[in-house]
């Protein structure tokens, strides 16, 4: 899941830097088209205002991108350390689950040594009992 959202956060930013291409280029189209348009015989003020604007609304787009843009930052650094802290976390869970099978073992292996004895002294006791029937008789 983390690594699903550092690829949005990363299409995210590419997304951003596109936008900020995108308005870098319509402010160079719109130079161009104004120089185009003095050649034809625009009035300076005519070509002005409508320039304001266009810059006015290229500005927006590219504040807009760069928003866009510190905010995928800003996931892609928030999921980068959650994938750290998943990661530090899976490593510490395989060393405890390690240490619980070498305890296991350790235990399995004392019950099994706990049961040859108990069988060792129960079959040496079942001995003495029957040597002690037959002394009897």
């Amino acid at each position: 899941a983390a690594e699903t959202q550092l690829t949005q956060a990363r299409a995210d930013a590419s997304n951003a830097n596109d936008a900020l291409r995108s308005a870098k280029e319509q402010l160079e189209a719109a130079q161009k088209e104004s120089l185009r348009r003095v050649k034809e015989g625009e009035t300076a003020e005519e070509l002005a205002e409508e320039l304001q604007s266009q810059l006015d609304e290229a500005q927006t787009e590219a504040s807009a991108a760069k928003e866009k843009l510190k905010t995928a930052e800003k996931k892609h650094k928030t999921l980068e350390t959650k994938l750290q802290t998943t990661q530090k976390k899976q490593e510490e869970t395989a060393a405890k689950l390690a240490e619980t099978e070498a305890k296991l073992t350790a235990a399995e292996s004392r019950a099994a040594t706990a049961v040859e004895a108990s069988t060792a002294g129960a079959n040496e006791r079942e001995q003495e009992l029957e040597a002690d029937a037959k002394a009897a008789k």
